[in-house]
């Protein structure tokens, strides 16, 4: 804490942006959040911003010694806020809100099944993520709504010595594929057998 505030002390008049990111985990175990934070950092490192403060509640998996040794081999500050204290980490915890919110959003108005609630989550992360970085300049392409019927394009093997066979499947988007890049397209589609598929290679049905 006396190591933070000390940065603190010498920045002045800095102006906060808050820039939203999810992880979807299989558990609460130290390892899988060790993993959901890894990711996260990556993503951020990526767009070439440092990360210099870890600040999370007191809950185990978060104070463990392989949260704080992760943090000091590359030189993050890891701080807590107090027990039952949630307006100490206020920012974060609004942008949890309005995620859920948004993901709840979702499920009434395509009245998707509450097991689909990762990808929901998902979906409406990287959506406000995106905004968010237009904000700042960064150029980044926006997502399309989530459920939109789009066409994807098939495998080439599939039917490959039918006639005239369709290259394309109809399907629905179900948020962005977490495997791609911010600007290569890349979308889960829920495909109308339920199987689905991770493509960049998306058409939009036109009404």
């Amino acid at each position: 804490y006396n190591s933070w505030m000390k940065l603190v002390e010498e920045c002045k008049q800095v102006e906060v942006k808050t820039l939203t990111f999810s992880e979807v985990i299989h558990s609460r175990k130290t390892a899988d959040v060790m993993e959901g934070i890894a990711k996260i950092y990556s993503r951020v490192r990526s767009l070439g911003l440092q990360v210099l403060r870890l600040h999370a509640d007191r809950a185990r998996e978060f104070t463990s010694r392989a949260v704080q040794r992760w943090c000091h081999q590359r030189d993050i500050v890891a701080t807590y806020t107090c027990g039952s204290d949630w307006k100490s980490n206020g920012r974060a915890e609004c942008e949890i809100g309005l995620i859920k919110r948004h993901a709840k959003i979702l499920m009434k108005a395509h009245n998707i099944n509450e097991e689909m609630w990762p990808m929901l989550v998902r979906h409406a992360s990287e959506r406000r993520l995106r905004w968010q970085l237009q904000q700042v300049g960064y150029p980044v392409p926006e997502l399309l709504p989530f459920h939109t019927k789009v066409y994807v394009k098939r495998k080439s093997w599939n039917e490959r010595y039918a006639s005239w066979r369709w290259e394309r499947a109809p399907g629905r988007i179900m948020g962005p594929d977490p495997w791609s890049s911010l600007t290569s397209g890349g979308y889960c589609v829920q495909l109308e057998d339920g199987k689905f598929l991770a493509s960049s290679d998306v058409v939009v049905e036109q009404l």
